[in-house]
């Protein structure tokens, strides 16, 4: 189950690769810039990718956090209750949920007008998308994950600790048992530098992104700074796969096979 809520947010990284920056750089670049800002679709098209790619992240992280939880609090009925079969189930319905939320501005939940002037007041993420769906799908979402992973992770490092500590001091523990408990903390190591990486790189984000709507702020500045803190979120996605594969034995070997 867990190299399969590692595969989904792989997919979200890939689409944050493949989808997400491309369109970025053909929104910012000169030759193209009044393709995707002058045309409904491809401006809408370049929002959606910034959901999806964003929202396969949070969620993913959010499972994997969830599905620690689970490993470390109820380690004897885990195999019962995140079963393969229902960790994709989830996922599914997760993925499923992200592109709907992802293209709702596509099926109408917009206000692009080919009237306004200049282009880039046409095609603006703060002002062609209604207010209440940037709130929720944006810097809203952010925070709520932000605060729940948090909250999961500080209950998973206390129990962690409690666990280990009990081992050592039972001197009749088998090696069997204290292997699978070092691989267990091993995991949530590897998880938990996970979350604090994305809170950093996502963090900052989500608390620049609000003073948009303030006009007591120089927009200029605050559209450096929400550009600045978008590279920042771009590159946890190439974060993520260089934790994986240093932290990971397992994942290692996979990347020295790839190459």
């Amino acid at each position: 189950p867990n190299n399969i809520l590692l595969l989904s947010l792989c997919l979200a990284d890939f689409l944050m690769g493949a989808y997400c920056i491309p369109m970025y750089a053909l929104s910012y670049l000169q030759s193209t810039r009044e393709v995707v800002l002058g045309n409904k679709y491809f401006c809408l098209a370049w929002f959606s990718s910034i959901e999806l790619a964003g929202a396969g992240s949070l969620i993913s992280l959010l499972l994997i956090s969830v599905d620690r939880y689970i490993a470390i609090l109820c380690p004897l009925k885990y195999p019962t209750i995140v079963t393969e079969q229902r960790t994709i189930r989830v996922i599914v319905v997760a993925w499923l949920l992200i592109v709907f939320v992802a293209f709702l501005p596509m099926m109408g939940l917009n206000k692009y007008d080919y009237s306004v002037m200049p282009l880039n007041a046409r095609c603006h993420y703060y002002t062609t998308l209604y207010t209440e769906y940037v709130v929720v799908a944006s810097f809203g979402s952010i925070f709520f994950i932000i605060a729940v992973c948090c909250v999961l992770y500080a209950q998973i490092l206390m129990a962690s600790y409690r666990q280990v500590k009990t081992l050592r001091k039972r001197s009749v523990s088998s090696p069997s048992m204290h292997e699978w408990m070092e691989h267990r903390v091993s995991s949530v190591r590897v998880s938990t530098f996970l979350m604090l990486v994305f809170i950093l790189l996502w963090l900052p984000y989500a608390l620049v992104a609000p003073f948009k709507y303030f006009r007591t702020f120089s927009q200029k500045k605050i559209e450096i700074l929400k550009v600045a803190t978008q590279l920042l979120f771009f590159g946890n996605s190439l974060v993520n796969a260089l934790i994986n594969g240093l932290y990971r034995k397992e994942n290692r070997t996979v990347y020295k096979n790839m190459i």
